[in-house]
């Protein structure tokens, strides 16, 4: 196929088939990536994550070929690709919108790039009916895409990313336009496709629920730059600071230090920890709301005033106040019969909580 020939993979599962190798990106003075250096396997589901305007998407734009890094090198199975056109490279992009053409129908659309490509009409045929099989919407080939529900029309526009067999398969918000009940479902479902079909997969979202559902790894991007990378477990039980607890999953947050023997007391004394042997410091001390428990005020000094309880089906979340600090536990929806106005005693699970020292 000579110069236009598309990049195709030769990497074995587990191998770097994207790498970022300390790339920026700018636009005028803005920087929307700083300094990246990243793998993504071969066969894993990469999830980047974070708020708007973290650089995620820009992160994906420069793997499909849309952006360009000002400095550093984007490679694709270990060839450098600045200088290939997105039509060159090898992936192919989900968008949230779908992008269907909606005056074709479902194989006719899933059938679109192959048809580009010239290929034969049976290799053509055949490669749709096998896709159409495997996305699960055979009995849909000859309608259009007004004649689909959300998940379907999703899974038309994943069926004609991968019948073009791209090594990498990138999705750009993926389920931000289906309601919440699809969502979830469509997320099992991704994870089955991915799974099933052994695929690379780079997806950007700003829903954790969805990084944490679907993920083999997640990479949590903030201001332009990776903040911290690892499974969804690692990530959630083991954030590396306070920026990574707070967005996955929420977490209370208490000013307090670490004495000489380990032990981690609050700014008033009441130790909640022990801990390993150490140089006396002050932490910031954090803790998510499902591991905090209510327990009688006589059996413990830590206590806090009940503001509100907030029903939420197989839970309740309690909202706390201690002093000028506000807190959050979660607890099953009869745990207690906690009343706003109330004093209740807060007992943490030293096995889930971290600390994030000053400075």
């Amino acid at each position: 196929m000579g110069s236009t020939a598309l990049l195709k993979s030769s990497v074995r599962e587990g191998d770097a088939i994207v790498s970022f190798d300390r790339v920026e990106k700018r636009f005028g003075e803005f920087v929307a990536i700083e300094d990246l250096s990243l793998d993504v396997r071969r066969g894993e589901f990469l999830t980047l994550l974070g708020p708007s305007g973290c650089g995620k998407t820009t992160t994906l734009r420069l793997i499909n070929g849309f952006e360009l890094p000002t400095r550093g090198t984007v490679a694709i199975d270990g060839q450098a690709v600045s200088d290939l056109p997105p039509f060159k490279r090898c992936v192919n992009t989900v968008f949230q919108s779908y992008a269907l053409f909606p005056h074709l129908t479902v194989e006719e659309n899933v059938a679109y790039g192959l048809v580009i490509k010239r290929l034969p009409r049976r290799d053509v045929e055949s490669r749709v009916r096998d896709m159409l099989e495997r996305v699960r919407l055979s009995d849909k080939a000859k309608r259009r895409p007004r004649d689909l529900s959300g998940g379907q029309m999703q899974r038309v526009a994943l069926a004609r990313a991968l019948v073009n067999e791209p090594a990498v398969l990138l999705l750009d918000e993926p389920l931000g336009a289906l309601d919440a009940k699809l969502r979830r479902s469509m997320q099992f479902e991704l994870r089955r496709m991915h799974q099933d079909l052994k695929l690379t997969i780079v997806c950007v979202t700003h829903d954790q629920e969805e990084a944490l559902t679907m993920s083999d790894r997640i990479a949590i991007m903030n201001s332009g730059e990776l903040i911290q990378l690892g499974t969804p477990r690692e990530v959630f039980e083991r954030p590396t600071c306070r920026f990574v607890a707070d967005f996955i999953g929420g977490c209370n947050f208490l000013a307090g230090s670490v004495d000489g023997a380990g032990v981690v007391k609050l700014t008033d004394g009441i130790a909640i920890k022990d801990g390993d042997s150490g140089p006396p410091r002050k932490v910031t001390i954090a803790v998510r709301p499902q591991n905090i428990s209510l327990v009688s005020p006589e059996a413990t000094p830590f206590t806090a005033i009940v503001r509100d309880v907030a029903y939420l089906g197989t839970m309740q979340r309690v909202a706390l106040e201690r002093g000028e600090v506000s807190l959050h536990a979660d607890c099953p929806e009869n745990y207690a019969d906690i009343r706003p106005g109330g004093l209740v005693g807060l007992k943490f699970d030293p096995e889930h909580i971290a600390l994030f020292e000053e400075g």
